[in-house]
């Protein structure tokens, strides 16, 4: 969508100069660039991802991914400790804020590890909805309709 606009704005513009505005443009509006951009020092603490594009992706999920496991072990067992209502309460606020983190490390700060840590922490309160399907496989006598776990699963 970017780029189509910025390709219109673009007629008449001699190619050298249109490509340097759509790098320009792609460094302002996508994601991958916002990291440290294409000038940024590889494998320092200058926010630039790691490796290329999508590795850099793969490996900020498959750390939230750990985060998740991790973290779905740890409140399945307070659930199963102290019950389902303030895990689940634990894992909403903080994962508000993980919300957050990845945002900062996003737009503001622009930096690809604050935002894997953003992912690594969400996934790791992450747990609400098991937690939630517990607590209401505990409350309800009788078995929910499809639907109703429909909407649970998302």
């Amino acid at each position: 969508m970017v780029l189509d606009a910025v390709n219109a704005e673009l007629e008449g513009v001699p190619e050298a100069q249109a490509e340097v505005i759509r790098v320009q443009a792609l460094q302002k509006y996508i994601s991958p660039h916002a990291f440290g951009g294409r000038n940024a020092e590889k494998g320092t603490w200058d926010g630039r991802p790691p490796t290329g594009f999508s590795l850099s992706m793969n490996l900020g999920l498959s750390l939230g991914m750990i985060g998740q496991a991790i973290g779905s072990l740890i409140f399945s067992r307070l659930c199963d400790k102290i019950g389902c209502k303030i895990p689940i309460q634990i894992c909403t606020l903080a994962g508000i804020g993980g919300y957050f983190i990845m945002y900062a490390g996003g737009i503001w700060v622009k930096s690809y590890w604050l935002f894997v840590i953003g992912l690594v922490w969400n996934g790791f309160f992450g747990c609400t909805m098991p937690c939630a399907t517990v607590y209401f496989n505990q409350v309800w006598t009788v078995a929910p309709t499809p639907l109703v776990l429909l909407s649970l699963a998302h």
